[in-house]
């Protein structure tokens, strides 16, 4: 990381190994993120042009000639929540990693499949028993510990009441529609019709052991009866 002017701004460099005879791909980005549209959240990152910022702070290194600039136009996520458990997520880049004998067909596909992979490792990742014990609730907790200052001081609470300011029920009903392609909501109106079976199966193993209950208490209160008499 070269340089966090604010809570929600990161500046970093990244270096991709690339086999032999290509060089190595190095890229400077400017990382912003914030609450889009009153109902999402958004992650985007651009390229960082070399030199010092004085407004920031942060000191933005030249590329290394030995290494091939990637530049990136926009690059980010998109989050945006359709119910209380459920989250929409997109990815988006446009970049040009200067490779001069690859077609912009053949960078398609292969950008297409990285989102896809990217995606699948934040369906793998993402949900909450990943999150037990993992570094993301570690720096969570050092985001709230007295331990910590500056930009990294309770940022996790920030982001939460700058969604709470936000996100309201109603626009969070509304994702789905806005954001979605026909594909999504078909697979998310699947989702819901199997989780609605399962529910309701629980509830009918749970109503079968309560009848079963009952009927075993009424058949002690029977045999304890004939006993008495």
């Amino acid at each position: 990381m070269l340089g966090q002017p604010s809570s929600f701004c990161k500046y970093a460099r990244l270096i991709a190994w690339a086999p032999w005879p290509m060089a190595n791909r190095e890229i400077l980005l400017r990382g912003y993120g914030d609450v889009y549209d009153g109902n999402s959240v958004t992650i985007f990152s651009t390229d960082a042009e070399p030199g010092t910022t004085p407004d920031l702070n942060v000191n933005i290194p030249t590329v290394d000639p030995y290494n091939s600039h990637v530049n990136v136009h926009v690059a980010g996520f998109h989050f945006a929540p359709v119910d209380e458990e459920t989250v929409l997520v997109r990815c988006m880049f446009n970049l040009d990693p200067n490779i001069a004998l690859l077609p912009d067909f053949l960078l398609n596909i292969v950008v297409n499949k990285f989102c896809g992979v990217l995606l699948n490792l934040l369906r793998f990742h993402g949900s909450a028993n990943k999150m037990k014990g993992s570094e993301y609730e570690k720096r969570q907790a050092e985001s709230s510990s007295s331990s910590a200052s500056g930009v990294e001081k309770d940022v996790y609470k920030k982001i939460r009441v700058r969604l709470a300011e936000n996100i309201s029920r109603e626009t969070v009903a509304e994702n789905l529609e806005r954001y979605a392609t026909e594909k999504q909501k078909k697979m998310y109106k699947e989702d819901v019709r199997k989780k609605e079976a399962v529910e309701a199966a629980k509830e009918a193993v749970e109503a079968a052991e309560a009848v079963e209950e009952a009927v075993e208490a009424v058949d002690l209160t029977q045999e304890g009866e004939t006993k008495n008499q």
